[in-house]
């Protein structure tokens, strides 16, 4: 009798140990908090940062460093050493000591993700100089093509005057944004000094990260933007993009350049940009 009570008495548990769970998957719920940053260094509007110093971004968790590190963009152009991890903190390493008397932007661009693959969902971007002052001057505006609001496209600020190459291509050259929800942009920490800016907008169709006149809708406007003082802001500009030059009638080398005069440039105006911050990628509120 006391055998068949332990028979029992196991058949019992072993009937309770098959039965259904309910509760979170092996190895805990799933990871759908988008990652952000918990702090960088330097800090965003620091000054007199040394010239061979790293620059380093905390994340709130894991990230995917592939991800991370396809989109570290700095402005000015800067030949990256290393982008080493340990754990989530990222460190890059310049090739060569920063410039003097520098603003320097940080940004991690789109598709970055964490280990789980959720994407962060705020722009990641901190400036600083090695000088004594951030560099505060703006440009906004929208972007066009055939009348109609342009999202998506890539907009330079360049010092220089943009040319193509051999074959007719325009490299980067210089600060950059892509546009918002109406076309809009914005281009922050610009220095007086170097103005009068050129303006390059472009749908950038194959990711190059170039402009290529013959194949890709764009624009270059010359001088577009001229600041007199730093804290200046030229707001307004209209860049409207123009369609890819005729394979046939233009041959490559000899792209079409200038594109429609931007409109709507009101006078710069002292302090337009607080906090050394670039003005809010939205656009402004009509009157």
């Amino acid at each position: 009798m006391l055998r068949c009570s332990v028979f029992l008495a196991l058949g019992a548990l072993i009937a309770l140990s098959g039965c259904a769970k309910t509760g979170s998957p092996p190895g805990g719920p799933v990871d759908e908090d988008p990652p952000w940053v918990v702090s960088t260094d330097p800090v965003d509007g620091a000054v007199d940062v040394p010239v061979d110093s790293g620059m380093f971004v905390l994340f709130s968790e894991e990230m995917d460093r592939a991800s991370v590190e396809r989109a570290i963009d700095i402005t000015p152009e800067t030949t990256l050493k290393t982008a080493g991890w340990r754990g989530p903190r990222l460190e890059i390493r310049t090739a060569e000591d920063l410039s003097d008397s520098t603003t320097y932007v940080v940004r991690l661009g789109d598709g970055i993700r964490d280990y789980h693959s959720v994407a962060a969902d705020t722009a990641v971007m901190f400036a600083f100089s090695t000088g004594s002052a951030i560099d505060d001057c703006a440009v906004t505006g929208t972007v066009t093509t055939d009348g109609e609001p342009a999202v998506g496209a890539t907009v330079w600020a360049c010092a220089a005057s943009p040319q193509p190459d051999s074959l007719g291509v325009v490299s980067r050259c210089g600060a950059s944004a892509i546009t918002a929800s109406g076309g809009y942009f914005a281009i922050g920490y610009l220095n007086p000094v170097r103005s009068p800016y050129s303006l390059v907008a472009f749908l950038d169709s194959d990711a190059d990260g170039a402009y290529s006149p013959r194949e890709e809708a764009g624009t270059i406007v010359f001088d577009a933007a001229t600041f007199a003082a730093p804290g200046d802001t030229v707001r307004g500009l209209d860049l409207a993009l123009e369609p890819p030059a005729d394979a046939s009638a233009q041959p490559r080398g000899e792209p079409t350049l200038g594109g429609p005069t931007a409109g709507g440039t009101t006078t710069p105006q002292s302090g337009d940009v607080p906090d050394h911050h670039p003005p809010s990628a939205e656009p402004e509120e009509q009157e």
